[in-house]
């Protein structure tokens, strides 16, 4: 826009080059880099929301959110973040400032992060499993009211829904084994259900106190671990056994197992084969 302002003042206000009358740019003026500064700052901080709340959305949606790791956003950032601190350097090292043209050290080191992101934007595919227009699937625990009369029926009401909820989900979770399926998400449980992804989120999340990628990991974690107490180990690899509860990837594998269990994969089984041996 400011741009846009300085060719229509040029062209139809004052008839010559105004904005370069005395030989240098008027965006060098010291204004105009302090607000492209601010701007950056912004920009860098709102994309850090926006990344965050997709993150939520994101654990909330699907069991293998762990899979989703935003690698190309974490680039994008980490590159307009050290674009700041370039320009945060420039500024602070360099007394004559806006002599932008005898900085060459400075050109260098923009292009460079300018190309990482072009390249690295142009090598990834970004794709959206889902939409921030979504986000309602994000249910926050209800506060606690005081009112009587048809607010707290209400409530009373929508309780006793989720209580239903929570036992249809258990059966599918625990009777049809619907955690083995690798890339289940709300939406498929919500289709079994026949209601809205919102409510099976907001279930979740309000009886389980987790979100869905917690509350589905917990199934698979349990699963792998009836299968090792039975053997399974003796004859399959880890990674086999982990695939065929749901788990897709090892990484994701051995970081819940560790973190539900306090072991990783291979120290509990060698804690089993101890233990079976004990009793022997």
């Amino acid at each position: 826009m400011y741009t846009i302002f300085i060719f229509l003042a040029d062209k139809f206000y004052f008839g010559y080059s105004h904005f370069y009358a005395n030989g240098r740019d008027k965006d060098f003026d010291s204004w105009y880099q302090v607000a492209g500064f601010l701007s950056l700052a912004t920009y860098l901080i709102l994309s850090l929301q926006l990344l965050k709340k997709y993150k939520i959305l994101i654990f909330n949606t699907y069991s293998f959110a762990d899979e989703l790791t935003f690698s190309w956003a974490k680039k994008f950032l980490y590159a307009l973040l050290s674009i700041l601190v370039l320009r945060l350097l420039f500024f602070i090292l360099n007394p004559e400032w806006a002599n932008f043209g005898a900085k060459f050290w400075y050109y260098c080191c923009f292009s460079v992060l300018v190309y990482y992101i072009s390249i690295n934007g142009l090598l990834n595919v970004v794709t959206s499993l889902t939409s921030l227009s979504q986000k309602d699937l994000h249910v926050e625990p209800p506060k606690l009211k005081t009112q009587k009369g048809n607010q707290l029926d209400d409530e009373l009401s929508s309780a006793r829904d989720l209580k239903k909820w929570k036992v249809q989900l258990e059966a599918l979770m625990t009777n049809e084994k619907y955690y083995k399926n690798p890339e289940l998400s709300v939406f498929d449980l919500a289709k079994e259900l026949n209601t809205h992804p919102k409510k099976i989120s907001q279930t979740i999340n309000q009886e389980f106190a987790m979100n869905f990628n917690d509350y589905v990991n917990q199934y698979r974690i349990k699963a792998v671990i009836d299968l090792l107490h039975a053997g399974a180990h003796e004859k399959q690899t880890l990674l086999a056994i982990a695939f065929d509860c749901g788990f897709n990837s090892k990484s994701t594998f051995n970081r819940v197992f560790k973190y539900q269990t306090s072991y990783t994969p291979a120290a509990f089984c060698q804690k089993l084969t101890v233990n079976t041996g004990a009793k022997s």
